[in-house]
C-alpha cells in the first residue's frame, strides 16, 4: 500500500484519501464489540491513537487539501522534507492497519471467526481469499503484495479499493497480547511523526485538543473514563491526571447527592 500511495503523488487529494483510509481501517478495532472485557483497556489505547489521528486531521484540514496545499507552498520555499514525511507517514500508517498478514503474524491479531490456529500463508484469507473452502488454498496465483488491487480494484475510487479489501475482516480477537504491543507502539510513532509537521509552538494546543476530545466523549461514564486512565498510565501523563480528576469529582458530586 506504501506503493501504491507513492505512486498516487501528484494527484488532488490523495493525503486526504490515504488519512480517511486510516480512520476507516481504525474503525475496525475500536467499534468492535467482540473483543471482551480483557482487550477493553487495549482497544482504548487504539482509541486514543485514533484520535490522535482524527484531530490531527481536523487541524490540518487534511480532508479539505489544507495540508495540500500547505505542503506544496512549503515544497516551492525548498522544503521537501515535510511532504515527504507526510506521504510516508500516512502511506505507512496505512499499510501496518490492513496489512492482514502483518496483523496476524507480527501484532499477534486473530479473525475472530477463525479463531482457532491456522495454517501458514493461504487460508488467511479465508472466506474473501482464493480459497476454494476445504482449507486447501491456492497460492501461486496470489498477486504481489500491495498488488491486487490493480486487477480487482484499478477502475475503483481509493475509499471503494479499501472497502472491498476489508470489509470481511470487521471483527478482530487479540490472540497475544504481547505481540499486539509492537502495533500500540507503531501507531503511537506514526502519530509523533505527523506532529512534527506543526510548528513547536502549536503542539501544546494539539495535545490538549485531541486529548479534552476523548474526556468529553467518556462523558460522565466512570467506566469509560476509568479505562482511559488506565490505557493512558505511563504513556499519556496528562491525560491519566484528567481522567482521574474527573472521575473524582463525578464521585464527590455523587456523595453529596446522597448526603
Amino acid at each position: 500500500m506504501a506503493e501504491l500511495a507513492l505512486s498516487l503523488v501528484g494527484t488532488v487529494g490523495v493525503l486526504g484519501q490515504i488519512f480517511q483510509g486510516c480512520i476507516n481501517a481504525y474503525q475496525i478495532f475500536t467499534t468492535a464489540s467482540n473483543l471482551g472485557r480483557d482487550s477493553e483497556r487495549l482497544v482504548c489505547k487504539i482509541r486514543i491513537e485514533e484520535m490522535r489521528l482524527l484531530v490531527w486531521g481536523r487541524e490540518w484540514g487534511v480532508e479539505e487539501g489544507k495540508l495540500e496545499k500547505y505542503l506544496g507552498e512549503e515544497s516551492k520555499a525548498g522544503n521537501e522534507r515535510l511532504r515527504g514525511l507526510a506521504i510516508q507517514v500516512l502511506s505507512e500508517l496505512y499499510k501496518t492497519i490492513t496489512d492482514l498478514d502483518k496483523l496476524k503474524g507480527r501484532y499477534g491479531l486473530r479473525d475472530a471467526d477463525n479463531v482457532t490456529p491456522q495454517p501458514e500463508k493461504g487460508a488467511l484469507e479465508g472466506k474473501g481469499g482464493n480459497g476454494n473452502g476445504n482449507g486447501n488454498t491456492k497460492t501461486k496465483d496470489k498477486p504481489a503484495p500491495g498488488e491486487a488491487w490493480k486487477e480487482n480494484f484499478k477502475d475503483k475510487s481509493f475509499a471503494e479499493r479499501f472497502k472491498s479489501e476489508l470489509h470481511l475482516r470487521a471483527k478482530w480477537v487479540i490472540a497475544d497480547k504481547d505481540k499486539f504491543h509492537f502495533f500500540l507502539q507503531d501507531l503511537k510513532d506514526y502519530n509523533d511523526g505527523l506532529e512534527q509537521l506543526f510548528p513547536p509552538s502549536r503542539l501544546a494546543t494539539l495535545h490538549r485538543t485531541w486529548q479534552n476530545e476523548l474526556l468529553q466523549g467518556a462523558q460522565r461514564d466512570l467506566t469509560k473514563l476509568g479505562l482511559l486512565e488506565s490505557a493512558s498510565n505511563g504513556v499519556y501523563p496528562q491525560l491519566t491526571t484528567s481522567a482521574n480528576l474527573k472521575q473524582l469529582r463525578i464521585n464527590l458530586e455523587i456523595g453529596r447527592a446522597h448526603v
